[in-house]
């Protein structure tokens, strides 16, 4: 009897030492899942908080960039406005200029009083394309042909002489190809007053200009 107590305690032993094992080794576990499931959320908040610090830099550098924009287009808007006035007050002035110098260049042909009273109207051609080679001229040499682009840059300053500086309203009539120097209109006729003097231009190229 006494034998089988102590084989019976020692059982017991062995069971409660045994359990005793178990039941640290599942605390062990518990202890370790614990601690695994709180790295893994100190982990998932860190990367959250990353996360959201990133987006917040973004934001951020985003508003950044918008306000420079922003206020580089102001900037130049500010800039092209103040040009855009400066340039209207310019031709502005350049327009007052015009029309002073025209109204006094005006005033003092009224006030000249010319020899055969006061003309309203001129007369004038266009340059035909012809005149460069069919011109009449001294020389007759192909290098002494006329420059038509300086030619045409001369016709318009005399127009808006007449026009502009004169207040003379044109009458402008078309260029003829086969007569080169019609745009000398004034060689036909001489004009006194009321009354025109048709001449008769010497060369016979130019005879057909007058009728």
């Amino acid at each position: 009897d006494r034998d089988r107590n102590r084989s019976r305690d020692r059982d017991r032993n062995r069971n409660r030492s045994r359990d005793r094992d178990r039941d640290r080794s599942r605390d062990r576990d518990r202890n370790r899942n614990r601690d695994r499931d709180r790295d893994r959320n100190r982990s998932r908040d860190s990367n959250r908080d990353r996360s959201r610090d990133r987006d917040s830099n973004r934001d951020r550098s985003r508003d950044r960039v918008r306000d420079r924009n922003r206020d580089r287009d102001r900037s130049r808007s500010r800039d092209s406005n103040r040009d855009r006035s400066r340039d209207r007050d310019r031709s502005r002035d350049r327009d007052r200029d015009r029309n002073r110098d025209r109204s006094r260049d005006r005033n003092r042909m009224a006030s000249s009083g010319a020899v055969f009273g006061r003309y309203n109207v001129a007369i004038v051609r266009n340059l035909a394309d012809s005149l460069a080679e069919q011109a009449l001229r001294m020389n007759k040499e192909p290098e002494q042909n006329v420059d038509m682009k300086k030619a045409r840059q001369e016709h318009k300053l005399y127009t808006d002489t007449l026009r502009y500086q004169l207040g003379l309203e044109l009458k402008e009539l078309p260029a003829v190809a086969s007569l080169p120097d019609c745009v000398f209109v004034e060689d036909t006729a001489v004009v006194c007053g009321d009354t025109a003097l048709v001449s008769r231009p010497g060369a016979p190229s130019r005879r057909p200009e007058v009728p």
